[in-house]
């Protein structure tokens, strides 16, 4: 399905599926990098180790409730001098790592 002009998506990022269920609008989407930046060494990888779900909201649309479910891979870090072999991708052009709302830069909340 790749990006829609309702939710514009950063490059390495499509659209997987939408689907109402009552007043909550869920839409799935998933990275399509190849590979990964590690977030303590920056080195790249492309060596997957498996994938996890994220679960983000967004603000009404519509008078639907916006979920965003987010489809990530993890993946090994190469660098053998690091405690932390394991990463998860970050995706910080659409959201922040710990976030639980999608709340872009220039919104004030007024």
């Amino acid at each position: 399905m790749s990006s829609s002009p309702f939710l514009p998506l950063p490059t390495g990022l499509e659209i997987v599926s939408v689907e109402t269920v009552d007043d909550l609008l869920k839409v799935q989407v998933a990275s399509t990098n190849k590979r990964a930046f590690c977030p303590l060494c920056h080195c790249p990888t492309e060596r997957r180790h498996s994938h996890s779900t994220r679960v983000v909201a967004d603000r009404p649309c519509a008078d639907f409730r916006v979920q965003l479910i987010l489809h990530v891979r993890k993946f090994f870090c190469e660098t053998v001098d690091w405690t932390r072999q394991i990463f998860t991708e970050r995706l910080p052009a659409f959201v922040q790592p710990w976030a639980r709302i999608m709340v872009p830069e220039n919104w004030t909340g007024k």
